[in-house]
């Protein structure tokens, strides 16, 4: 029973990290990078349009746009550490 219990609450906080983190926090600045990038070409949706999930927006691209957010954020905590 107790196991149960803490396995679900694992994962509920699993689920709300990768809901805070993933799909806004790396959205965020995934956004913001393709954005520069690509002088503005590119997520083609607005910035709220894709954390509303709304149906203009793919899955695919709002992955990638997270997964570019994730490696960005990978690369400045490496920069920071090293110095």
């Amino acid at each position: 029973m107790l196991d149960e219990l803490a396995g679900g609450l694992f994962r509920l906080l699993g689920g709300l990290f990768k809901d805070i983190f993933f799909d806004v926090l790396c959205f965020l600045v995934g956004w913001i990078t393709l954005r520069v990038l690509t002088l503005g070409q590119y997520p083609r949706v607005g910035l709220f349009d894709g954390m509303r999930h709304e149906t203009s927006v793919t899955s695919t691209d709002e992955s990638l746009v997270s997964i570019v957010g994730l490696l960005v954020i990978i690369a400045a905590v490496a920069a920071f550490a090293a110095t």
